[in-house]
């Protein structure tokens, strides 16, 4: 694991997979960015993402603290503006994206409702409590691209 990115409150790592295209962009919580730090953030994992060689599964979990409030609409807005702005990079690169809280209440599932309104990802996306949930979540988009690239060199043979 090699640590990418470090502010108060956050911590993004690269955790490499047993897929060798594939790594995971962790990103460590105790505190939701706000403002400049959310800009700030968004700019470093954008950069991050689009000079990085490989596939990302990007892996947001809340560490730390007892309790995480989501981002609020504001917050929800700057992420899927930059989400947006980098459209092609991410349907690239991305191969999915799964936040982990500590539980899922209905705060987190009406905040879940209104950003999956505002944008639709075209990779996996979740939310969930567990960390099984997450091993679940990694395990089938790693399973996918393995599968893809046995086939694709067993077609360059």
């Amino acid at each position: 694991m090699t640590t990418v990115c470090q502010r108060p409150g956050f911590v993004v790592s690269l955790v490499p997979t047993s897929e060798p295209r594939i790594q995971i962009l962790r990103m460590d919580v105790s505190e939701v960015p706000v403002g400049d730090d959310l800009d700030a953030i968004m700019v470093m994992v954008s950069t991050f993402i689009q000079h990085h060689e490989g596939r990302l599964v990007i892996h947001a979990r809340h560490v730390e603290t007892p309790e995480l409030k989501p981002p609020d609409l504001q917050g929800m807005l700057s992420i899927v503006g930059k989400l947006m702005e980098l459209k092609d990079m991410v349907e690239t690169k991305l191969k999915g994206t799964i936040v982990q809280g500590k539980c899922i209440d209905d705060l987190v599932i009406v905040t879940k409702n209104i950003f999956l309104s505002l944008y639709n990802p075209k990779k996996p996306f979740d939310i969930v409590a567990s960390e099984k949930e997450v091993q679940y979540f990694l395990a089938g988009i790693l399973e996918h691209e393995t599968e893809k690239r046995q086939r694709k060199e067993s077609r360059c043979r």
